[in-house]
């Protein structure tokens, strides 16, 4: 498992979750 995939994951996760709302 990579950090960079992971940090990018949940920086899109938190940018979509933030956009939804």
């Amino acid at each position: 498992i990579q950090p960079q995939i992971t940090h990018i994951g949940l920086d899109v996760n938190q940018f979509k979750s933030i956009a939804g709302r």
